[in-house]
C-alpha cells in the first residue's frame, strides 16, 4: 500500500522547515486505472469510489466517496488524465509563508497573559 503524503505532511514541513515545497505544483499518489470502486488494501472489500459530479450510490457499507471532478478547485483532489491516472492533491501551486512554521497561539493563553502577544501570520 502507498503512503500518499509521506514526507509531505504538513507537520514534517514545519518540523524539518521545508514549507517552500509545499509550492510545488503537484503532490502525485497511486495509480487509478478507471472511476469506480476500489479495494485498496486486499481485504476483498471495496474501500473508496472514485467518481466525479454527481456522488453515485453503493452498497458498500463504509466506502468512502473522492470526487475527482477536473473543475474542482486548488487543493482538492483529481487525476492526472481526469477519468484515470495518479492521484494529484494540491493541483495548482500554493504559498507558503514563513511565518506558517510556529503555530498560532491560543486565545485562552493570551486572555491569561495579556502581555503575550500572537505569533506573526496569525490573527
Amino acid at each position: 500500500m502507498e503512503l500518499i503524503f509521506e514526507g509531505r505532511r504538513p507537520d514534517d514541513l514545519r518540523r524539518w522547515k521545508i514549507g517552500e515545497l509545499f509550492q510545488s505544483a503537484d503532490m502525485n499518489g497511486m495509480y487509478v486505472p478507471a472511476l469506480g470502486e476500489y479495494d485498496l488494501n486486499g481485504d476483498g472489500v471495496k474501500d473508496v469510489y472514485f467518481y466525479q459530479g454527481t456522488k453515485p450510490a453503493s452498497t458498500t457499507p463504509g466506502i468512502a466517496f473522492v470526487d475527482v471532478s477536473t473543475s474542482t478547485a486548488v487543493g482538492r483532489i483529481q487525476l492526472s488524465n481526469g477519468t484515470s491516472g495518479e492521484v494529484r492533491w494540491n493541483p495548482g501551486a500554493r504559498q507558503w509563508l514563513d511565518a506558517k512554521y510556529l503555530y498560532p497561539i491560543p486565545e485562552d493563553v493570551r486572555v491569561r497573559n495579556p502581555k503575550l502577544g500572537q505569533n506573526p501570520g496569525w490573527m
